[in-house]
């Protein structure tokens, strides 16, 4: 929030779209210099995409400035800082599952925590409703992305949603500011699009959208609470800021959300043996991959490298078959009395 309050005095549209400009062309350098192929997104992904980067994008950065403009950044904080709650809610509510109360529980922790580093401020009712819009466009941004990232990825995903922004931005800012849009910026002005651009977006969207497919959304949430804390560490090491009493308990609190909870259980909700080491995911899949690719046989069958081969019948069916039942006793008798001949 301290490099976006140097941007109040700029046409928000522009340098919006500046910013995602550049984060988008550093995503695609990445891509290019990892001889990755985007994939293509279908059409129902491509509405998800621009609802992403008109809400989670444009919509947060529009009403975060608008914020900043009539309230205090530390009581903009503290409302967008209620983040892991909603999404604690809102993220198994949207999967059709009900919340975890554990979960939950955390989230006011790392919400509240946020709060108590950040402090109070003054703020009037539009700010703190340019605030809460913060909130749910904040939110937006990790749960729209939730049902993209299993086919296209973090990398794709946050390079699909610049471009929408730029895209929606660059329409939206000649319309509503007319020649101002193309208003030349000044160096601080400048230097501060070029970071949010790509540390900010480049850098942390994909850190951001990674999380997000290992941790699932609600667990994730959990590190917003982190944010504050982020910026106290840093104004503290430039010599901007202090940590008294107060922030430390509030980074006591955020960790208290965050520290404790483990990892997902097997998926079948059952606890490992012990000893025994569960097979990897890849481990599962060789596995069925070789049992499918054997022939199956039918009792008594063997299989050599000609292919399965039927066993050879009991000496018995061999000595009996094409014999009627009277000859038998009379091959007996003769092969009785050659035996007796000869002895």
């Amino acid at each position: 929030m301290a490099v976006s309050k140097l941007l109040i005095h700029y046409p928000v549209l522009s340098a919006q779209a500046v910013r995602y400009a550049i984060g988008a062309a550093a995503l695609l350098a990445v891509t290019r210099l990892r001889r990755q192929h985007l994939p293509r997104p279908t059409g129902r992904e491509l509405a998800l995409l621009l609802a992403l980067g008109a809400t989670g994008l444009a919509g947060f950065n529009i009403l975060m400035l608008a914020a900043l403009a009539r309230a205090e950044p530390a009581a903009v904080g503290v409302v967008v800082g209620c983040v892991p709650i909603v999404l604690a809610l809102a993220g198994p509510l949207l999967a059709r599952r009900a919340p975890s109360g554990q979960v939950v529980a955390a989230a006011v922790l790392a919400a509240a925590g946020a709060g108590v580093v950040q402090g109070g401020g003054q703020a009037t009712a539009a700010g703190l409703a340019a605030a809460a819009g913060a909130l749910a466009a904040e939110a937006l941004f990790s749960l729209l992305a939730v049902p993209l990232l299993p086919r296209l990825g973090p990398l794709a995903v946050s390079t699909y949603a610049c471009l929408a922004a730029v895209l929606l931005l660059g329409i939206g800012a000649p319309l509503l500011d007319g020649r101002a849009a193309f208003q030349v910026p000044t160096a601080g002005e400048a230097g501060a699009v070029a970071f949010l651009g790509l540390v900010v977006t480049a850098g942390a969207f994909v850190a951001w959208y990674a999380a997000l497919e290992r941790l699932g959304v609600e667990r994730a949430g959990l590190f917003n609470g982190l944010v504050p804390i982020a910026t106290l560490a840093g104004a503290v090491l430039i010599g901007t800021g202090t940590a008294g009493l107060r922030q430390t308990f509030g980074a006591a609190l955020v960790g208290a959300g965050i520290v404790p909870w483990p990892a997902a259980p097997p998926p079948t909700g059952q606890p490992p043996p012990a000893g025994r080491r569960i097979p990897s995911g890849w481990e599962q899949s060789s596995r069925l991959t070789r049992n499918n690719r054997r022939p199956h046989l039918a009792d008594g069958a063997s299989v050599t490298s000609g292919g399965p081969r039927a066993s050879r019948p009991p000496r018995r069916a061999v000595a009996v078959a094409g014999t009627s039942q009277g000859e038998v006793p009379a091959r007996a008798a003769r092969s009785c009395g050659s035996r007796t001949a000869q002895g």
